[in-house]
């Protein structure tokens, strides 16, 4: 799968917004033509929020944060913290559940 033209879901602040650092990024397990990446700033969403995620293609997101590139092809169960300067990458095993995190 391109990644890079693939769906992700990334807050709306990342998207069209102001942002601030750090950006967090989890990778579950793609499905339906979308990558399996969700990105966002800030606290994150809060439980039931369904609108908090917009869908984006992987190169749109490049272009408002190109930081996330090199991680888009990270497998499923990655996870990260991204600043400049400064990249933390972990793998959360329950991100791979069919359930989800």
């Amino acid at each position: 799968m391109d990644t890079k033209m693939a769906m992700a879901g990334a807050s709306a602040s990342l998207v069209m917004g102001e942002w601030s650092w750090p950006v967090y990024g989890m990778r579950c397990r793609p499905r339906q033509g979308a990558s399996g990446w969700y990105w966002w700033t800030g606290e994150g969403p809060e439980d039931g929020d369904r609108d908090y995620f917009q869908p984006v293609h992987g190169f749109h997101l490049i272009e408002r944060c190109p930081l996330v590139a090199e991680f888009l092809d990270a497998p499923p169960g990655t996870r990260v913290t991204l600043a400049p300067g400064y990249a933390d990458v972990w793998t959360d095993d329950a991100l791979l559940s069919p359930l989800g995190p």
